[in-house]
């Protein structure tokens, strides 16, 4: 991961949770090569046999979307979650 991503938001919930109504399985913030980050999801999908639902955005994204109580961004927080990575302080 380290090599295809700087994260500073790494969370993984959905299907790694047991979650079958969340609508993403990872969340990553931060500088991502999405070419090899897509590459890394085609591995992992052959693996788990199913689709991976991911989410990509930056900071500034996220920043903007908890400041304005965005339901995704809101349910991920209340929802059960793995976090693998946070300099963000979200996982509080």
């Amino acid at each position: 991961m380290q090599k295809i991503c700087t994260p500073k938001l790494f969370i993984l919930t959905g299907f790694f949770v047991g979650n079958n109504e969340s609508k993403t399985d990872i969340l990553l913030v931060g500088k991502v090569n999405k070419e090899k980050f897509t590459k890394l999801i085609k591995n992992l999908e052959k693996s788990v046999n199913r689709e991976v639902n991911y989410t990509i955005m930056d900071e500034k994204e996220f920043i903007y979307r908890q400041e304005i109580f965005d339901v995704f961004i809101h349910n991920l927080t209340e929802g059960k979650k793995i976090v693998i990575n946070d300099t963000l302080t979200f996982a509080k």
